[in-house]
């Protein structure tokens, strides 16, 4: 589609399925789309109670700041985040995600991406990066999952970090231990 268009459009922007989905989601509720990504609007709520519930903590008392694509985006601990993506796995839609990731890492970080590389690599791991420093993943098959923040915000220091901690534990086979040790 990118090659086909004359110029870039909103389609090819990196959260343009983000916000498809939540589109989707707005229609699923009966809501209407205007204004979805304003906190209070019911595709927000929902996606708080959702996430709120998977990483076990209260977002509605969490302080609330705007991502760069315009949607909301709740602050919660390392260990929420950690505990969400441990439950991914748990989940109906969270092992259909896994699975389509796992199929087509590509996806997640593009071309030479390091989530998209690190996943070829040891496909048994899923990983995604966030901003500033943010990193986190999940290890399906040992139900663990892995959160780490620079304070400084950089990137990849993060990805290192969640390499080396990922490597260390003691759930991988010999190569695959050996691959994450190339990132860490």
């Amino acid at each position: 589609a990118a090659r086909a268009a004359p110029k870039p459009l909103a389609v090819h922007n990196n959260c343009s399925g983000k916000h498809a989905g939540m589109l989707a989601l707005s229609r699923q509720l009966g809501a209407a789309p205007a204004g979805y990504t304003h906190p209070d609007h019911p595709v927000q709520r929902e996606i708080a109670r959702a996430m709120g519930e998977i990483c076990d903590c209260d977002l509605a008392r969490q302080p609330i700041g705007i991502d760069g694509c315009s949607v909301p985006t709740w602050a919660m601990s390392l260990k929420a985040m950690a505990l969400g993506f441990a439950r991914l796995s748990e989940r109906t839609a969270g092992k259909r995600i896994i699975e389509a990731v796992r199929a087509n890492p590509f996806m997640v970080a593009g071309t030479n991406g390091y989530d998209t590389n690190l996943m070829r690599a040891v496909p048994r791991i899923f990983a995604k990066g966030g901003a500033e420093g943010v990193h986190c993943g999940t290890i399906p098959h040992a139900g663990i999952g892995i959160a780490v923040k620079c304070d400084d915000g950089a990137g990849r220091a993060g990805e290192v970090i969640f390499a080396k901690v990922a490597a260390s534990l003691a759930v991988w086979t010999a190569e695959e231990r050996a691959a994450l040790a190339k990132f860490a």
